[in-house]
């Protein structure tokens, strides 16, 4: 439960909305994410798809992602499976 000023609200009313016009965070909603790009071992970018449109952002510093309860799993499990082979 999160609470700010003694009120029960969502995690997204409580850090994202007082930081979202900081000029280093760059938020998209409504996007699907597809792929996390990973550079030396770390999170480097990300690919989405919104609105029909395939879209990309790399980070500086750090990547943030909030994809909710099903699909967060799902993409940090794509992030580790390997290529597949080559047919025979």
């Amino acid at each position: 439960m999160t609470l700010h000023r003694g009120q029960r609200v969502s995690a997204a009313t409580a850090y994202l909305h007082p930081a979202r016009h900081r000029p280093n965070l760059t938020i998209v909603s409504h996007a699907m994410a597809t792929r996390i790009r990973v550079r030396d071992g770390r999170a480097a970018g990300i690919d989405w798809l919104r609105h029909g449109r395939r879209d990309s952002a790399e980070a500086a510093h750090e990547v943030i992602l909030c994809a909710g309860v099903t699909r967060t799993p799902q993409l940090l499990m794509l992030m580790l499976m390997l290529p597949a082979p080559p047919p025979c």
